[in-house]
């Protein structure tokens, strides 16, 4: 009947749809008509090339919606393609093929993984049902041909890669506190596999390079990122110094916020420096001061590569360009002495002091004798307001361990 005129009566068409509607199929295709030809008074539309038979695939499968199957099997039908993608995943992990995977699938309509292997038997294909977002396993070849499952190296690094994807969700709040040992932990009671502990660990590294790239690609976006934000803040000042080789040295930033608050903040400039604990090191230098209301008010913070004379002298200097001078303003410390170098040479008319738990955590570790003695002792005499009160508490001190008032008169009182 192929093109050929075909009469076809409306209210038989509309039946035999509603018909396949009522009847226990997951989809219904039918051919669509290419142009309709004439339309008359009886009800009937005389239609031209229209097949002559309904597309229609059959399935008796339950729609699977969790991509938690520990069984993947032919037949099955899943809601859309990420589900399937990741009840492969969870496969991979519960019955430990991990040798190395590739997906051929280059249209939306296929899900198709073989094994990187030399003419390795194993495979898997699913396709979309009917155009659907739905997706029906057709073949699944579990047996493996090649020797991939015997390479140590290759099961751990997919092990990583797979549970790393699994555990994503856990780590998208940066709040969160998700160690390794919880990984090993929710594995375990969740999908029955028992992960070491280095596995875990390279898990949660995978599951943070998935979500915040690699670290090294973070530090070739810092130029874009300080454009931004002086944009976005007009007035900052933030400054990035690299090496003859264009590797990165130095960042500073200092926010407009803080430069147009500064001036009704106290002129007291308390610098400290800190580990990072990330994959290339490296120090993170901060000031800050405190406002009227006696809380903490950020002024400026840096990275750098190492924590020197050079690394001090250059984050004052973008200090002193940002913020400038003040009145009877003073910088305190610890006793780094690069600190005190630095400062003597951007700020030579600046006093310096020395914060007083440095000094505390120092004669901590240094003393141990009577420390809980000292404690409250110790920072009632720093906040003495009189000399007579300074020099009797610092008598008592004296009575408890006299290492310690030695120690502090080598700082030096007046500091």
């Amino acid at each position: 009947m192929e093109g050929k005129y075909v009469e076809t009566n409306i209210e038989a068409e509309a039946g035999a749809v509603e018909a396949a509607k009522g009847t226990n199929i997951g989809a219904v295709e039918i051919g669509k008509q290419t142009e309709v030809v004439k339309a008359g008074s009886s009800g009937t539309i005389k239609l031209l090339d229209m097949p002559a038979f309904l597309v229609i695939e059959e399935y008796q499968s339950e729609i699977i919606t969790e991509g938690t199957q520990s069984v993947i099997e032919e037949g099955q039908v899943y809601q859309d393609k990420q589900t399937i993608a990741t009840a492969m995943k969870h496969y991979f992990v519960m019955h430990s093929t991990n040798s190395g995977l590739k997906d051929l699938a280059t249209e939306d309509e296929n899900y198709w993984l073989i094994c990187i292997g030399e003419n390795c038997n194993w495979h898997f294909k699913a396709t979309s049902i009917n155009d659907s977002a739905m997706f029906k396993v057709r073949s699944f070849n579990r047996q493996h041909t090649c020797t991939l499952m015997d390479d140590t190296f290759i099961q751990r690094k997919r092990i990583a890669v797979v549970v790393g994807s699994m555990v994503i969700p856990k780590y998208c709040d940066p709040k969160t506190v998700y160690t390794p040992k919880d990984i090993q932990t929710d594995m375990l009671s969740q999908d029955g596999v028992n992960l070491s502990c280095m596995q875990a660990w390279r898990a949660k590294e995978k599951a943070l390079q998935f979500l915040r790239g690699h670290p090294a690609d973070s530090y070739s976006k810092l130029p874009k990122y300080f454009y931004i934000l002086e944009k976005t803040y007009p007035g900052s000042v933030v400054k990035l110094k690299t090496t003859a080789d264009e590797c990165f040295l130095y960042a500073f930033v200092a926010l407009c916020t803080s430069i147009n608050g500064w001036e009704y903040c106290r002129p007291v400039v308390v610098v400290d420096g800190t580990f990072l604990k990330s994959a290339y090191r490296g120090i993170m230098m901060t000031t800050s001061t405190m406002d009227v209301a006696g809380t903490i008010f950020p002024l400026a913070y840096a990275v750098v590569d190492l924590e020197n004379d050079a690394s001090w002298k250059w984050f004052f200097e973008k200090f002193k360009q940002a913020y400038g001078e003040r009145t009877s303003m003073c910088v305190v410390s610890d006793k780094n002495e690069s600190i005190l170098k630095a400062t003597s040479i951007v700020y030579p008319s600046v006093p310096h002091y020395s914060c007083m738990w440095h000094i505390w955590t120092n004669i901590r570790a240094k003393f141990k004798k009577g420390h809980l003695q000292l404690n409250e002792l110790y920072f009632a005499t720093t906040r003495s307001y009189t000399l007579d009160e300074f020099n009797e508490r610092m008598s008592k001190i004296e009575e408890i361990d006299p290492r310690v008032k030695s120690y502090l008169y080598d700082v030096g009182y007046h500091r």
